[in-house]
């Protein structure tokens, strides 16, 4: 476990930052505006997003109390609510 989550914390942040940054971009209305259902999926894929990071951050604190003298981890930034 504590080599996995070592391994898969930094891409997995970079990932976050990605699926953010186009959930974001989706909901801006300055780039045009959704329907009701595209709106709903984006919104939806946001919240999703918020709980990989959340599971993501769990797993690097369950290793962190395991092995506290093991290698920095990388954390996965939380993105703010929507």
């Amino acid at each position: 476990m504590k080599t996995a989550s070592f391994r898969s914390g930094a891409p997995a942040a970079h990932a976050a930052f990605d699926i953010r940054w186009y959930l974001e971009l989706l909901n801006d209305p300055s780039e045009g505006k959704l329907k009701k259902n595209q709106k709903m999926f984006a919104e939806n894929a946001y919240l999703s997003l918020l709980k990989m990071v959340g599971l993501v951050n769990r797993l690097l604190a369950v290793t962190r109390l395991e092995d506290p003298g093991a290698s920095p981890s990388s954390r996965a930034d939380r993105p703010s609510s929507p």
